[in-house]
């Protein structure tokens, strides 16, 4: 999958196939296994202020998480950020320690078989959490974001080993596009802005660390 930011964070997929999205193309997971790895970046480390948001179109839940963006290892307390869902609500995830996980847990449902924006900004004070471009839930957070060197891992939650099972039931299953990575925490207003045109219509210079939609299979 290439990066459509222009900054190269192109990506290695497994499993998952590509079906028309929300603008386009996406990405099609099984929920057991199914991810898009990037290899670790300095670029995509963010340890300030971080949006990441995507259009996603489930069609089941696991019973755990329902993992959708993130830098976000359990088993080696690498925790950074995570956009997911849990119990059909937008749960966004920002650690400051790698060992915790402090969270904005959304209120407003997420449907099967539709398609649903989803959002979280963290501002360096606070967890933001956005459905279909709407303030969902709030959260103090004031400690910064941890720092790793894990990659990042696109609907699924991270390599499946026979020494690393814990993600095993927390895999998404559905659809996703238009994932963005923002080295910013954008508004309420820029997230209803940009999440109706594609990633290829949006221009913020310098901001926008890693994004892809304009999607394109280099195989």
């Amino acid at each position: 999958v290439k990066d459509a930011s222009g900054h190269g964070h192109n990506r290695v997929i497994s499993g998952e196939k590509w079906v028309k999205g929300k603008f386009g193309a996406a990405l099609e997971f099984n929920g057991d296994g199914d991810q898009v790895l990037v290899a670790h970046n300095d670029a995509l480390n963010i340890e300030g202020k971080l949006t990441v948001e995507a259009w996603v179109f489930p069609t089941g839940w696991n019973p755990d998480l329902n993992a959708i963006a993130q830098k976000w290892e359990d088993g080696s307390n690498r925790r950074q950020y995570q956009l997911t869902v849990y119990k059909t609500k937008n749960w966004w995830y920002v650690s400051n320690a790698g060992n915790n996980w402090p969270r904005a847990e959304g209120k407003i449902a997420v449907e099967l078989n539709k398609w649903t924006h989803l959002a979280g900004t963290y501002d360096g004070k606070k967890l933001r959490n956005y459905t279909n471009g709407k303030l969902d839930v709030e959260l103090d957070q004031p400690n910064g974001i941890f720092a790793s060197n894990i990659p990042v891992v696109i609907g699924g939650y991270g390599p499946k080993t026979p020494k690393c099972t814990y993600g095993k039931n927390r895999h998404f299953m559905g659809v996703i596009g238009e994932v963005r990575f923002w080295s910013k925490a954008l508004g309420e207003k820029e997230i209803q802005d940009g999440m109706n045109s594609s990633i290829a219509s949006v221009h913020s210079p310098g901001k926008a660390t890693m994004t892809w939609a304009s999607i394109k299979n280099i195989f």
